[in-house]
C-alpha cells in the first residue's frame, strides 16, 4: 500500500507541474 501511495503522491505533484507525460515517461 505505501508504494501505490508513494507513486499516487507523485502522480498528483506531476499532474500539479503540468508534466503528465514526465510523470508517465517516468513510469
Amino acid at each position: 500500500m505505501t508504494a501505490l501511495a508513494s507513486i499516487r503522491d507523485l502522480t498528483v505533484t506531476y499532474r500539479r507541474d503540468g508534466n503528465e507525460v514526465a510523470a508517465l515517461k517516468d513510469v
